[in-house]
């Protein structure tokens, strides 16, 4: 996110590296006030909701860098996607806890990161979509991947809740 987020950014936006350093600078500020009251209110639910909710504030955040035209709403989109960050990451590893099986908790949290790949497919195909697309449809069409994927979460949630019931 963050590479194809700074050329967009700079190609776009007056001062466009230095709205970068700021927006990168806001993420950290908000990670660090606001990560214990999030914290708190992702405990008291269960990871789907926290995940799903976080998938919600990514997209919003998405959907606002692709309408951004100031720097204002591109920190206001920042905020979002940071909330986004702060619910779904953590939410994501209690989940994976939960519905691995005793002695199978390596396993999942070792296939968890496959999903490093996308630090590795992420900047060159957001640079592609970047450049072909241009930027709006771009997170336009994160916005969209990121909303379709929570129903692939509760999915499988649900899916794992049968599963258990029948065992």
């Amino acid at each position: 996110m963050t590479v194809t987020l700074s050329q967009y950014v700079e190609q776009n936006v007056a001062k466009g590296a230095t709205l970068f350093a700021l927006l990168m600078s806001l993420n950290a500020v908000v990670v660090v006030l606001l990560q214990a009251p999030i914290s708190r209110w992702a405990d008291g639910r269960t990871p789907i909701v926290a995940i799903v909710t976080g998938n919600l504030m990514f997209a919003l955040g998405d959907i606002g860098y692709a309408l951004s035209h100031s720097w204002t709403a591109f920190m206001v989109s920042m905020f979002l996607f940071t909330l986004g960050e702060m619910l779904n990451y953590p939410a994501a590893n209690v989940l994976i806890d939960r519905l691995a099986p005793d002695g199978m908790r390596g396993t999942y949290f070792g296939a968890q990161s496959f999903s490093n790949i996308g630090h590795f497919i992420g900047p060159l195909l957001g640079g592609y979509l970047l450049s072909n697309w241009g930027g709006s449809r771009l997170f336009l069409l994160l916005a969209v991947v990121t909303v379709f994927g929570s129903y692939f979460y509760w999915r499988g949630c649900r899916l794992n809740k049968i599963v258990r019931k029948s065992l």
